[in-house]
């Protein structure tokens, strides 16, 4: 094949089989072509590239359409992940009062049981996070003897998760008490400590999940 730039053809381009080097300011202008037993034609180096680059893309998706293995489908009740969310905002405030008045406080330590998290409202995602704090609080009593007292303190809570969540997601979650500050009530009569008041900082992770159907 061979090209010119410029309406006419000349004597360099012919029938001649080499390369012919076209200026680049003459990018957007018509070129004329010959082929062995086809009819000369008029076209654009502009065009000519287009449809090159057309053909490329063309051959590479269809080339990676044939090596991408398609989809394995999910079994039913495959849960896929929406939404993963951390908030470190929620705390809940506990007083344990003592059954002795104590001289010190030995330990203050706390579990979370019966938490349960429930979607209970649409427009974004709302969730309920509910459970129990058990709090167990080791003392010296003013008896000189060492005690050990135990509070439930229930809690409930709500995180908006937002985003648009069809009505069939589900939620799973994980709480955990992320720090907690202690502070010793004190008789002013006695001086001896009389309650203890507990403040639990929570660390909070929430997943929203779509069941495959």
């Amino acid at each position: 094949m061979s090209c010119c730039s410029g309406k006419s053809l000349n004597d360099n381009c012919g029938n001649s089989t080499s390369t012919v080097t076209i200026p680049q300011n003459a990018i957007a202008s018509p070129v004329v072509c010959r082929l062995p037993c086809v009819r000369e034609f008029s076209t654009s180096i502009a065009r000519f590239q287009n449809q090159i680059v057309r053909n490329v893309l063309i051959a590479l998706s269809q080339r990676c359409e044939a090596l991408t293995p398609p989809p394995v489908p999910l079994p039913p009740g495959t849960l896929i992940l929406l939404s993963d969310t951390t908030t470190f905002n929620q705390s809940l405030a506990a007083t344990v009062t003592l059954d002795i008045e104590a001289t010190a406080i030995n330990s203050v330590n706390v579990t979370l049981q019966n938490v349960l998290f429930e979607i209970i409202g649409f427009a974004s995602v709302i969730v309920r996070v509910s459970g129990d704090a058990v709090i167990n609080v080791s003392y010296q009593g003013i008896d000189a003897l060492t005690h050990t007292q135990t509070a439930v303190i229930p809690f409930a809570f709500t995180e908006t998760i937002a985003g648009n969540f069809p009505p069939n997601v589900v939620v799973q979650g994980s709480l955990s008490v992320n720090s907690q500050l202690v502070v010793n009530d004190v008789d002013p009569s006695t001086l001896a400590i009389a309650a203890v008041s507990i403040t639990l900082f929570f660390a909070t992770n929430i997943r929203i999940l779509l069941p495959v159907v």
